[in-house]
């Protein structure tokens, strides 16, 4: 969804670091905003609450 719909060298960054990543990775608060604004504009339902879950320290 980043690197499809959202322009500007930071989505792209943080999609290749989504892309790259291995295991837990650490996201700044601004990368988690990014996230969450993307997924409520672009996602379904189910990927939004998903992510909310993972973000929010929950088993899903």
């Amino acid at each position: 969804m980043l690197y499809l719909n959202v322009n500007g060298i930071r989505a792209h960054a943080l999609a290749l670091k989504i892309y790259h990543s291995e295991g837990e990775t650490e996201y700044s608060a601004e990368e988690v905003q990014t996230l969450r604004e993307v997924a409520n504009a672009y996602a379904t339902p189910a990927f939004i609450d998903g992510l909310n879950s993972q973000l929010e320290g929950g088993a899903g």
